[in-house]
């Protein structure tokens, strides 16, 4: 993946909404599954799993990262906490984040 992604830049904020395996199920239920993958049991666990792993990721690597639990809030919060961060200064960062991390890919080549 990070190969595929190596010429872009890194991006200003990522963001990641989580809920609880028992709200996820029930908003699945309601609206009906997107894929094959989300109608299979046990589906919220695993993939919450790997949004938590994508996320200790990230912040190993210092991006930018707004972290959202979802179970009790209507869509409007978490949208609105998302702009009201972006409107805030960045936080200064390493130019290249990937070249100073162990992240798989090859280290940008030098400048010059």
């Amino acid at each position: 993946m990070w190969d595929l992604h190596a010429g872009l830049p890194q991006p200003d904020l990522a963001v990641i909404l989580s809920s609880s395996p028992d709200a996820l199920d029930a908003r699945i239920a309601a609206r009906g599954p997107h894929s094959r993958c989300q109608a299979e049991p046990g589906n919220a666990s695993r993939e919450i799993l790997a949004y938590q792993a994508a996320a200790a990721t990230l912040a190993a690597m210092d991006w930018p990262l707004l972290q959202l639990h979802t179970d009790h809030t209507p869509p409007a919060a978490p949208a609105d906490r998302i702009a009201s961060t972006l409107e805030r200064p960045p936080v200064p960062r390493p130019r290249n984040a990937r070249a100073s991390t162990e992240a798989p890919g090859p280290p940008s080549p030098p400048a010059g």
